[in-house]
Formats: structure tokens, C-alpha cells, sequence
């Protein structure tokens, strides 16, 4: 990601949460926002986290990223 600035306006964003209707359309919102899929953390290991995904979008802020694999290895 390069620095974030939403193509979506605020009423945008408003109206498509108020529309979603299931994880798919939160994550499709996220991406949309943020130019990129919700990144794996510790706490969620490939399974997209919902509400800390509907919390980034609220708050207008990504997922923060965590460093999970160094050299082949797996870092906590």
C-alpha cells in the first residue's frame, strides 16, 4: 500500500455498509477502500477477521500489519 486515500466518499462507505449483507461484502468494502485484501495476522491466521475488518472500515484506518515469516521461518 502505498499511503491510503479511499477512492469512496463517507456517504459511499455509509451506504455500502449499511447494504452488506455478509462477510464477502465487508471484505469487498475493505479492498475497496484500502487497495488491498485485510492482511493475515497472529490472531487470525487466514481467516479474515470480521469485526476487526468492519472496526478498520469505521475508523477509516487499515488492518495494522504484523511481520509473521522471516527467512523462511515463522516469527510471533
Amino acid at each position: 500500500m502505498k499511503g491510503w486515500l479511499s477512492l469512496l466518499t463517507n456517504t459511499e462507505i455509509e451506504k455500502r455498509l449499511d447494504k452488506a449483507e455478509d462477510n464477502k461484502d465487508y471484505v469487498k468494502l475493505y479492498i475497496d477502500m484500502f487497495d488491498e485484501e485485510p492482511p493475515i495476522t497472529s490472531s487470525n491466521w487466514g481467516a479474515f477477521p470480521i469485526e476487526e475488518i468492519i472496526d478498520a472500515i469505521e475508523d477509516k484506518k487499515p488492518i495494522k500489519k504484523e511481520k509473521l515469516y522471516e527467512e523462511d521461518k515463522i516469527v510471533f
